[in-house]
Parts: C-alpha cells; sequence; structure tokens
C-alpha cells in the first residue's frame, strides 16, 4: 500500500501578527492545503474565531482529516461539509447574511483512493508533482485565475491610492464593492467558479486528475499565496520550485517571497494584487 510521508510543511499569515486563514492536514489517506477566502464583511459572524474564513478552513480541515479515506466518495464528504458548515453559519448569524460574507475556501488534496492516485480540489490551490523518472506536472482546478485576478487587481489599483496601512487594496469602497460582487457569484452557475464553503451543489464540480504511480511520487500542495512565486512573480519554473523545497526548504522559499513582497515590490506597481503579501501555505510530500 502507498504510503504517506510529509517532508516539509509551512503555514504563515500574511503579515506578522495577523490571521493566517490558510490551513493544511493530512491522514493516511490524504494531504491537503486549505485557503480561506478573504473576509469580505464588515463584522464576522463567528465570534469566538479571528475570521469566518480562519473558522471555515479548520472545521473544512477536521472534516477531511476525519472522513477521507481511500474508499470514500469525495463528493459525498464535500457535501456533508458543506451542510455541516452551513447550518453551523447560519445558526451564529441568526439572520440574513449577505452571500458575499459567506465563508469559502480554495483547497487541494492529493489522496491515495483504492490503489491509485490523485489530486482533486476546488478554487486556485496549485499541486506540482513529480513521479519517480517523469518530469513535473502542474494542476490546479483554476488554472487561469492567477492571471485573472492580477488583470482585476491592476484595474483597481489604477482607480485606488494602493495598500493601505495594514497592506491591503479593501478599504478602497469600490475595489471592496467590485470584490463583493465577484464573491456573490462563487458557487453558481453564472460564475462557473466553485469553492468549498456552505453551497453543497459544490461538490458536484471538485475537479480531479489521475497522478501516475509506480514507485514513488513527489509533490508540493501549496495555496496560491506560495504558488505567486511560479505563477505571479516569475522568480521559479514548476521544476525548480519542486527541486528547491527538497534542496533549500520551505522556510528559505518563503523569505525569499516575502523579500519580493515588502523589499522589490511593497507597492504592487509590478505585481499588481489585492493585498502585499497573502497568507502562504506549502506541504512537501513523498508518495511511496
Amino acid at each position: 500500500m502507498q504510503k504517506i510521508k510529509i517532508l516539509d510543511a509551512l503555514s504563515k499569515p500574511g503579515r506578522d501578527g495577523s490571521i493566517n486563514d490558510d490551513c493544511f492536514g493530512s491522514n493516511d489517506h490524504c494531504v491537503f492545503v486549505i485557503d480561506g477566502a478573504t473576509g469580505l464583511a464588515d463584522q464576522p459572524v463567528m465570534q469566538d474565531n479571528q475570521s469566518d474564513a480562519a473558522w471555515f478552513a479548520r472545521f473544512a480541515a477536521e472534516h477531511f482529516r476525519l472522513q477521507v479515506g481511500a474508499e470514500s466518495e469525495l463528493r459525498s464528504v464535500i457535501a456533508d461539509l458543506s451542510h455541516q458548515a452551513r447550518g453551523r453559519f447560519w445558526s451564529a448569524a441568526g439572520g440574513h447574511v449577505e452571500r458575499y460574507a459567506w465563508p469559502s475556501a480554495s483547497f487541494a488534496m492529493l489522496r491515495i483512493h483504492e490503489q491509485d492516485l490523485e489530486v482533486c480540489g476546488l478554487g486556485d490551490c496549485s499541486v506540482y508533482f513529480q513521479p519517480e523518472g517523469q518530469e513535473v506536472e502542474t494542476w490546479s482546478p483554476l488554472p487561469l485565475f492567477s492571471d485573472y485576478e492580477s488583470r482585476l487587481a491592476a484595474n483597481h489599483m489604477a482607480e485606488s491610492s494602493g495598500f493601505n496601512r495594514s497592506g491591503s487594496l479593501l478599504d478602497d469602497q469600490k475595489t471592496l464593492q467590485d470584490l463583493r460582487t465577484i464573491r456573490a457569484l462563487q458557487n453558481t452557475i453564472q460564475s462557473g467558479v466553485w469553492t468549498l464553503g456552505l453551497v453543497p451543489e459544490a461538490a458536484d464540480h471538485v475537479a480531479r486528475h489521475a497522478v501516475p504511480f509506480q514507485k514513488s511520487v513527489r509533490a508540493l500542495i501549496c495555496s496560491d499565496g506560495f504558488s505567486a512565486l511560479v505563477d505571479t512573480y516569475q522568480m521559479y519554473e514548476p521544476e525548480t520550485l519542486l527541486t528547491a523545497a527538497g534542496d533549500v526548504g520551505l522556510e528559505a522559499l518563503y523569505s525569499e517571497l516575502r523579500t519580493i513582497e515588502r523589499e522589490t515590490d511593497p507597492n504592487g506597481q509590478k505585481f499588481p494584487r489585492y493585498k502585499q503579501s497573502d497568507d502562504a501555505t506549502a506541504v512537501l510530500v513523498e508518495i511511496s
């Protein structure tokens, strides 16, 4: 039977001392990264948590840890997660909540499914994987989303005064309203963008891809805040990032990431984005 070995892992907030809406987890059958979407509401609903996004990401992680097995049907696991989270969120809210304020997340998972391997997920997390003796492959449920978001961010930066003191564009009211409009369309047929959240129907749209397996596979599972080293900042190719993760470690790569964001391009002029630094999570894993 295939065995999962986590070689390195890292999860950091966008700014020191701020809330980390990312998390990661694993069990004997899977390893995953969850990237909670930045909250756009005026106030969080889940008052005992740092943010609704952080609450949901950790709730989802525990659900995956307990429910994902070699023979479990992933669609059912995700639909059940959405039903449970929806009930808890509505109960805490005690009334109507605008759709843009519903918590959601992207996720990517490397999973042992019966005797096979697969990557699966929703949203814009990425997986770089390399079966022994083969080329590195890149996989994401939304492979073009990074370019789309960069173009939108460039437009909003041109119309606003740039990052506020917390390193975000969200104090600009037009930017916030536009993002709320886009977020409210998630998990609808109209947008075609499906994420982990309070909508059980998203389970019908989970993306899956078989991973070739003979002796071993090495993989790097990332939130978009970490895969920005490839997608946005173009400091690495998938092959060199996976190699560097094993050679120098994730902490060293994280330091390079923050140097770009805080020293090379602190104002987002070269690399347009909505936040100076996003939460960054990555797990380096080997299946053998």
